[in-house]
């Protein structure tokens, strides 16, 4: 469930970067920000601190916005997980997962869209492709300390 939640969110983004009539960046995603409806569908929201572009999205969005503390987290996360020790980063509390591959490839995923570089970042549509395919394990590039 938490996997199909995941790519769920990672399909809302591409709606709202690709695939809507106006580009939407919304600059202040965490889990605060993510509804679950009755059937665990997602539905991203508090757009307050969102923009809205008509082009040339790349240019305008360099820069890091809304909630600051998730980079300190990528830093501590991107340390456990560079030492070997990604499944360190599960909540304890929650059942363990069943397939392990797939919680080590979204972690991985996570720490590429933490890179501090928006080109060393992947595009929304390259994650929703990474998830999908269930490709992760097959990722050609290490994610450096963001």
């Amino acid at each position: 469930m938490r996997f199909n939640i995941i790519k769920g969110i990672a399909k809302g983004l591409v709606y709202m970067h690709h695939d809507s009539r106006l580009t939407i960046i919304h600059r202040d995603l965490k889990a605060s920000n993510v509804l679950l409806d009755r059937e665990m569908t997602p539905k991203i929201s508090d757009l307050g601190l969102s923009r809205v572009f008509e082009d040339d999205v790349e240019e305008k969005t360099q820069h890091l916005i809304g909630t600051q503390w998730f980079y300190v987290v990528a830093v501590v996360a991107w340390r456990i997980w560079s030492k070997g020790n990604a499944i360190e980063l599960l909540d304890p509390m929650i059942e363990k997962p069943g397939d392990e591959n797939e919680v080590l490839g979204c972690i991985l995923v996570g720490l590429l869209c933490c890179q501090l570089h928006a080109q060393d970042r992947p595009s929304m549509i390259q994650v929703v492709s990474l998830l999908e395919e269930n490709e992760m394990s097959r990722l050609n590039f290490v994610p450096q300390k963001p």
